[in-house]
């Protein structure tokens, strides 16, 4: 077994004892997608880490497959938690702040430091679907994804 195969069974393996919700526009939201009808965002698992938060926090393991329909992008966004990127099919762009535009494909993978701005997370291919798990901890409280502009902002 490769490493692209390990990690598609150790991640695929993640979301066997638990019930795939359907897509909401709850998580299309907490995803920062467009609004595009070719975008699906589903939560695979979410648990909260009480033993691995600091003070009051208590840290949380979230799991999303996204999958882009062709063109499909997200709009410019931060995540409070440190994110694991792991493409299954097709081919994703991404671009943090202060770096090149990266182009992932199917078996690829890439970290994100918490409270990187995320500029582009687009489907690289305007004809073919491509679709990523991604893989969050962080505080269980805070939202996944912040779009840009808003992070900065307090509560009401």
């Amino acid at each position: 077994m490769d490493r692209r195969q390990a990690l598609i069974t150790a991640f695929g393996s993640l979301a066997l004892p638990f019930q795939l919700r359907e897509f909401s526009s709850a998580d299309a939201r907490e995803f920062s997608v467009t609004n595009n009808v070719d975008t699906q965002v589903q939560t695979l698992f979410r648990k909260e880490l009480p033993n691995l938060g600091k003070g009051n926090d208590t840290a949380s393991l979230s799991v999303l497959r996204v999958q882009y329909g062709p063109g499909a992008e997200s709009r410019p966004h931060t995540h409070p938690a440190t994110a694991f990127v792991y493409i299954l099919r097709g081919a994703i762009e991404s671009q943090v702040e202060g770096e090149m535009i990266r182009r992932y494909t199917a078996g690829e993978y890439f970290f994100e430091e918490a409270r990187g701005r995320h500029l582009v997370a687009r489907n690289a291919s305007s004809t073919e679907p491509a679709e990523f798990l991604a893989i969050f901890v962080g505080n269980a409280t805070s939202p996944l994804t912040i779009p840009l502009g808003t992070e900065d902002r307090g509560p009401g």
